[in-house]
């Protein structure tokens, strides 16, 4: 009877726990136990059943009451899947990881193929296709190459376009058109509400005694999402690297807000990096800050971005891409990179030190039509990096695509604009290029247009010329170049050859 009584109270105690949390819009981990995990397995256990029975029940998750949490990767771990709300509540959570690479956490929704016209595509009517009414997010894929061989890598490059619409109508554009003979396009769509989805307030350690990467977020299929208040810290490591703390895949109108990472899973030849991009368009940094052996970023079918107020080594979209705008941030060290870009990219209020502002990437052989605007901003220059734009040579000029076929230099339209240099530096250069000549002219017409340059030294009294390519290039078409209120010690060589 005793043992029957024990039973009947202690089921009853169980349900009646698990009826009140499912009744809530709001759980906690505090709930599945977290304080009763006696290892890091355990925990991570805990972890798993709250998010999974949050996802299940479509509740929010909230970490409040807990100050730290020391999980451990399991050998058969998986990702934890989050739910439209996630408040760590500034916990810090410490993970050792010594089985396989994992994301930690993912929001995460399954897209399903959809056939849909090229011609539609283009012109961004969808009205007569399952997206007519609600809105959804549409990604499209070229099954053709946009490059056939990433020289160096021996890889193809396939572009990918993601494409809000609304009511079948599309709100934003591919960035290159697919109704063309040699485009393959294959879509796939999901459905999406106006919900704003938000992960927040996470202080993310790596422990030093992981031998495989745990990164923190993996975010894919995803529209409107807030990511802010993240700090993320990864001790040094001497063979890890293939980083990626924060990736977000296949996803429109993404911010990112107060985000801190100290460290990355990189070495000084082997890449890694702190946020991956992969097909994402309308995304907004806000308030980064930065450090990496390697790039902070590593994008690819990346289109209207926006970065405010950051502290980065590294911006850059590999390849293919449109509209990029910086204000207000720090750049250091490293290069912003693009190949395969157009449209604009605007810095404005922006320092660089010792930082190539602009390289165009060689190795895609594909350099695409586009407008670099530079206003109120510093350029800290030493005799090593003393230009705003560095054309580097491509290994094969000719490439399979005709998009791609022909060779073009950004324009460049500077205004307001502090150049500080070194003792010994006496030459800046619009656009450095590392050898004499392409084996074919540039296209298009090139427009410079300068307003307002300052020159000043750490040796006050110092003068420089300003010249417009480090090596002779020949030019198919029109070259324009403007130039007002330039300081009485920059000298300007408006000829093409220095």
């Amino acid at each position: 009877m005793f043992n029957r009584f024990i039973y009947f109270f202690i089921s009853l105690f169980f349900n009646v726990s698990i009826y009140s949390t499912s009744h809530r819009t709001t759980i906690s981990p505090i709930d599945f136990g977290i304080f009763s995990a006696k290892n890091g397995v355990e925990a991570y256990n805990v972890l798993l059943k709250t998010h999974t029975f949050a996802k299940t029940h479509n509740l929010s998750v909230d970490y409040r009451g807990i100050k730290e949490i020391k999980i451990e990767i399991p050998p058969n771990a998986k990702s934890i899947p989050l739910t439209y709300y996630t408040d760590f509540s500034e916990t810090k959570i410490v993970a050792i990881n010594k089985y396989n690479d994992l994301f930690l956490f993912s929001l995460n929704d399954e897209m399903q193929d959809v056939d849909i016209s090229p011609n539609l595509i283009d012109e961004g009517n969808l009205t007569n296709t399952p997206l007519r009414k609600g809105f959804f997010l549409l990604v499209v894929e070229d099954n053709n190459p946009w490059i056939t061989e990433r020289a160096g890598y021996g890889n193809p490059f396939y572009r990918r376009d993601i494409i809000f619409v609304k009511d079948g109508l599309a709100k934003n554009s591919t960035i290159f058109q697919y109704n063309n003979h040699q485009s393959n396009a294959k879509c796939k769509w999901i459905k999406v509400d106006k919900k704003k989805k938000i992960v927040k307030g996470v202080v993310f350690n790596r422990d030093a005694q992981s031998v495989y990467k745990t990164f923190l977020l993996k975010v894919s299929g995803q529209y409107n999402v807030l990511i802010e208040n993240i700090k993320i810290t990864t001790p040094p490591n001497d063979s890890l690297y293939g980083d990626a703390c924060i990736q977000i895949h296949d996803s429109y109108k993404i911010k990112l807000k107060n985000i801190k990472i100290d460290g990355t899973y990189s070495l000084l030849k082997k890449y890694g990096y702190g946020i991956n991009l992969n097909n994402v368009s309308d995304f907004e940094v806000n308030n980064l800050t930065s450090v990496a052996n390697w790039g902070i970023f590593g994008n690819n079918n990346v289109s209207n971005v926006k970065i405010c107020n950051s502290e980065l080594n590294r911006f850059d979209i590999h390849c293919y891409g449109k509209n990029i705008i910086c204000d207000n941030c720090i750049f250091y060290d490293l290069y912003n990179q693009y190949s395969s870009v157009v449209g604009y990219v605007k810095y404005s209020h922006c320092t660089f030190d010792n930082c190539t502002p602009v390289l165009l990437e060689p190795s895609y052989n594909a350099y695409t039509p586009f407008d670099i605007y530079f206003e109120d901003c510093v350029l800290r220059v030493t005799k090593e990096k003393n230009y705003f734009t560095y054309a580097r040579k491509m290994v094969r000029e000719d490439n399979s695509r005709p998009e791609l076929n022909d060779i073009y230099w950004p324009s460049l339209y500077i205004k307001n604009i502090q150049i500080v240099g070194n003792d010994d530096v006496n030459v800046i250069f619009l656009y450095n290029n590392d050898f004499s000549a392409y084996n074919k002219p540039l296209k298009g017409n090139l427009n410079i247009n300068l307003d307002g340059l300052e020159f000043s030294s750490t040796n006050t009294g110092r003068s420089c010329e300003l010249v417009i390519s480090s090596q002779s290039i020949d030019f198919n078409n029109k070259i324009t170049i403007n130039t007002y209120n330039i300081s009485n010690n920059i000298f300007v060589k408006t000829e093409i050859k220095p």
